[in-house]
């Protein structure tokens, strides 16, 4: 994103990731639209306002964000926003599902495997 909030670049995998139009998830669409349009989706279900304005409030502070979500057909989804200089972030968003999957296991047999 550029420090007006607007997409720089979009690759495909998020587009599939989200079952998105890549008519709206383009170089310039805002970020507002482009959560609304998750929101339309069915990929986000939250409050479009509230959220893009908390992450902007913290790159603009120079701090990233660090979140997991629910992605339609139970993923989850870790998306990462790193501040850079001159007022733009990255946005990074990894399909964690195997991972957390992962690490739910082994947290149950820590607490529940009788070895």
């Amino acid at each position: 994103y550029d420090a007006s909030a607007r997409i720089i670049i979009c690759n495909r995998p998020y587009i599939d990731m989200f079952g998105l139009s890549p008519d709206v998830a383009k170089p310039g669409c805002t970020m507002q639209r482009l959560i609304a349009h998750r929101q339309e989706t069915g990929s986000f279900d939250g409050d479009v306002d509230e959220f893009c304005n908390a992450i902007i409030r913290t790159v603009k502070l120079g701090k990233a964000t660090r979140q997991l979500t629910e992605a339609p057909g139970g993923r989850a989804i870790e998306i990462v926003n790193k501040p850079l200089p001159g007022g733009g972030w990255v946005a990074t968003i990894e399909d964690v599902t195997e991972r957390t999957r992962t690490e739910n296991k082994i947290a149950y047999m820590a607490h529940y495997d009788a070895l």
